[in-house]
């Protein structure tokens, strides 16, 4: 079980830094002057559903169904909250004039913060 919490961890945050370093500066993310465009967004977004859906997998296989719904149920709640979010940060955004520019650096500094 050690080893589960170990590999976990680990994925943990090399997602955290694939998601805030590699990504920012690959081909689908061109730099922080610019926006991402709606479809390298869209191919993002994919890859990271498709890696949820492999770990809710992964714990039907080592647990069972009861903690596999309850994964899959919370993820489910998680995602349809954080759409919800989307909205809030447009209208923060907007009321302080946040340029597009940096609106990927503010999210980021927020990310790092509710991490802390």
């Amino acid at each position: 079980m050690t080893v589960l919490w170990f590999v976990f961890g680990f994925f943990v945050l090399f997602s955290l830094f694939f998601d805030t370093g590699l990504v920012n500066f690959s081909k689908y993310a061109k730099s922080f002057t610019q926006g991402t465009s709606v479809g390298s967004a869209f191919i993002l977004s994919l890859f990271w559903i498709l890696v949820a859906v492999i770990f809710g997998f992964s714990l039907y296989y080592q647990f069972g169904s009861k903690t596999a719904m309850e994964y899959f149920s919370c993820y489910l709640l998680e995602k349809g909250l954080s759409i919800d979010n989307v909205f809030v940060f447009h209208v923060i955004f907007r009321h302080f004039a946040v340029p597009l520019r940096l609106e990927k650096r503010v999210l980021q500094w927020g990310i790092l913060g509710a991490l802390i």
